[in-house]
């Protein structure tokens, strides 16, 4: 998925065919980047990195801090499994570019 985001985000919708995915690290999602997923795809959090709720860690990075740009999620599902309490599940950075409305967003996006 790291490759994934690497190498096609700003450029091609990143789509998700229905599935769950089984990640063990943060997954950055991009300023610049559409993902779409079918039926509700879902990435899910597991394992030690996100066990520590002293030493919280995100499944889910949308952008880098203080990131500016457009970014679209749409029709997924961010969740984890088993012990996860140290789990973000989606840690917001990005922000609308000026004067442009809910260009950083997700919808029909849930999380579990």
């Amino acid at each position: 998925i790291k490759n994934i985001f690497a190498q096609f985000a700003g450029c091609k919708i990143i789509f998700f065919d229905a599935d769950t995915y089984i990640v063990t690290d943060t997954i950055t999602i991009p300023a610049g980047t559409q993902v779409v997923g079918e039926v509700w795809s879902q990435i899910m959090g597991t394992g030690s990195k996100f066990t520590d709720y002293n030493n919280p860690a995100p499944v889910i990075q949308v952008g880098a801090a203080g990131s500016t740009g457009i970014v679209e999620i749409t029709d997924m599902i961010f969740t984890t499994r088993g012990p996860a309490a140290g789990a973000i599940i989606v840690e917001w950075n990005v922000h609308d570019p000026a004067g442009q409305q809910a260009a950083a967003g997700a919808w029909d996006t849930h999380l579990m």
